[in-house]
């Protein structure tokens, strides 16, 4: 049985070559070049955009709740016998 590449080989001299260079900057990053590729990539997937929205709409939610109990608590000091003032 004759076995035909699946990419020509330009490709996949290019392909090794890419494979070649990951491999060497795993093996020379430091530690800390490590832990922000590893924030980056976290930061590159649908999950933390999801989670990322659901944070600002809590907070969002948060703070107007908080800004209508103030609204209303001031609102019993603002009695029309001391708007006259």
């Amino acid at each position: 049985m004759d076995e035909t590449p699946i990419l020509p080989a330009h490709i996949e001299d290019t392909v090794q070559a890419i494979a070649r260079l990951h491999a060497d900057h795993q093996q020379e990053a430091g530690a800390l070049q490590r832990l922000v590729e590893r924030l980056t990539a976290g930061i590159g997937r649908p999950r933390f955009l999801a989670l990322l929205t659901v944070a600002v709409v809590l907070w969002v939610g948060a703070r107007a709740v908080q800004r209508f109990r103030m609204t209303v608590s001031e609102s019993r000091f603002l009695t029309p016998a001391r708007l006259a003032r």
